[in-house]
């Protein structure tokens, strides 16, 4: 039987805060958690499908430490990897070579004039396109962005008054495995 004495209890009641304690602490008495979630909860994904969201407390906590620390180049991808974990509607092919996946500058190209070249003669759009690779696991993902159809919105700019042309873009992702040999794919 191991019983405390009174110098453990003292002492354990002395134990020095670490940094994440303490921040963790200021954290909680700076922001009002439970109003926060209350405001969002209505809006906020609801767990339907093969992937759930994850808590919401945990991503406003991840949101709010990427604001305070400036984290945005390490935070993009956890960004992206919630944002894909959230969607529904994919769509998957099997039986694909388990080659290593080419994420090197020109492949990246290669991809993207690729997809460009596929909603331009198809759809007449995706005249411009960008993808942004990030590993997970042993998971490669492609986001990818090619440009949307052309639109203008009437807007007010500097207290003028005019039609301003837009040009929005629109997401593919595809989600590659080599162990598997699978791709999974979300228009």
């Amino acid at each position: 039987m191991n019983q405390l004495s009174f110098s453990d209890v003292e002492f354990g009641a002395k134990r020095k805060q670490t940094r994440r304690e303490k921040f963790l602490s200021e954290m909680d008495q700076v922001i009002p958690w439970s109003r926060l979630m209350a405001l969002i909860e209505p809006g906020y994904p609801k767990s339907k499908g093969e992937r759930p969201p994850h808590a919401l407390q945990i991503m406003l906590r991840i949101h709010f430490m990427q604001q305070w620390f400036s984290l945005n180049p390490f935070w993009r991808g956890a960004t992206h990897f919630y944002h894909a974990d959230t969607l529904s509607h994919w769509r998957k092919r099997k039986n694909l070579p388990h080659n290593v996946a080419s994420v090197d500058a020109a492949s990246i190209q290669t991809l993207a004039n690729s997809i460009r070249t596929y909603f331009h003669h198809t759809e007449g759009r995706g005249n411009n396109c960008v993808v942004e690779p990030f590993r997970r696991g042993d998971l490669d993902y492609f986001f990818a962005y090619p440009e949307d159809y052309s639109q203008q919105s009437p807007e007010w700019v500097n207290g003028q008054f005019g039609i301003r042309p837009h040009n929005p873009a629109f997401e593919v992702i595809f989600v590659y495995s080599q162990a598997e040999g699978s791709l999974d794919l979300r228009l």
